[in-house]
């Protein structure tokens, strides 16, 4: 037969256990890589368009040799 006080705190015990929220359990993630971040070059002139696009890739014209 177990003593009175005994019971009691083991009453207790139970009910602080229905108490205690359930921690969620963190699944990992597996596979998952950090993307490395490209830096931006700092002496890029930024937002400044082209103006004249149509001569954009092509060849410089060979300038003629003057005759002697």
């Amino acid at each position: 037969r177990r003593r009175k006080h005994v019971l009691k705190e083991e009453e207790e015990e139970e009910e602080q256990k229905k108490k205690r929220k359930k921690k969620k359990r963190r699944r990992r993630k597996r596979g998952k890589r950090k993307k490395k971040r490209r830096r931006r070059k700092k002496n890029k002139k930024r937002g400044r368009r082209r103006k004249n696009k149509k001569k954009r890739g092509r060849r410089k014209k060979e300038k003629k040799k003057k005759k002697l």
